[in-house]
């Protein structure tokens, strides 16, 4: 235990010199605060009217997603490739680190700096008491798979600049097509997108507004992503390991 806190109060320290890991936690809690403040919601009689729909539910609606397939892979993808750029991944396996303290400690800090722009959503959304408490639990799932799958990039990755181009490519995906597809009428890209997990964080919000929202379905499927990310980690994991960046090192 005494490692993994060392390792966390390590990563913490290299966030505070990230400029842009900073950045991709405190960007879209910001931007939604500010949005919640301004952005004008459908009145009754007009198009898109939603009986007790507010401006911060829509705009937690909008950066929640975004922020889980941003924040989260960006800075768990990061922390590994950087750490085996600059050696001391290999520094810390010959120290005998083991392999699951670092991960560990790498997934109790994406965690522990998610925690507060997640309670920043849940707030400026208005949701009740057992919406928030609901909304609150799928965001922490949501982000733990979201620092499974950075990490898996990072293992990935032969370098920062390597990492922070695979993580990119996932974000876009994971982060643009649950805010662009109630936006635009394609059956492909709706089709595409109930499967995501980004995407049905959004459906949990607007369970209580909106009639047909399965709220066991869409936690059903962040669940199945989720595991998904799990298989597809131990499987990299298995193949490449720490250990085994050494040799590429």
């Amino acid at each position: 235990m005494r490692i993994v806190s060392a390792l966390f109060l390590n990563n913490f320290r290299d966030l505070l010199k990230t400029p842009t890991l900073l950045i991709s936690l405190l960007m879209f809690p910001a931007i939604a605060v500010i949005m919640a403040m301004f952005l004008p919601v459908p009145e009754y009689g007009e198009e898109n009217y939603l009986e007790g729909l507010t401006a911060g539910l829509l705009a937690a609606s909008m950066f929640a997603p975004m922020f889980v397939a941003m924040g989260p892979i960006n800075t768990a993808s990061n922390s590994i490739a950087e750490d085996i750029e600059k050696k001391r991944l290999r520094f810390l396996i010959m120290a005998g680190v083991n392999a699951g303290h670092y991960l560990a400690a790498i997934i109790l800090f994406v965690m522990a700096t998610s925690i507060p722009p997640i309670i920043v959503f849940g707030l400026i959304a208005q949701l009740s008491v057992f919406g928030f408490s609901v909304f609150f639990g799928v965001m922490l799932v949501s982000t733990l798979a979201a620092t499974v799958l950075g990490a898996m990039v990072g293992i990935l990755s032969k370098s920062l600049q390597q990492a922070g181009s695979i993580s990119i490519m996932a974000m876009m995906f994971f982060g643009f097509i649950p805010m662009f597809v109630p936006m635009m009428d394609i059956d492909a890209l709706s089709n595409i997108a109930q499967f995501l997990f980004t995407y049905q964080l959004r459906e949990v919000m607007f369970y209580e507004l909106v009639d047909d929202v399965n709220l066991l379905r869409a936690i059903g499927i962040i669940l199945a992503n989720f595991a998904v990310f799990i298989a597809l980690f131990a499987y990299v994991y298995r193949k490449r390991g720490l250990k085994g960046k050494l040799s590429e090192e």
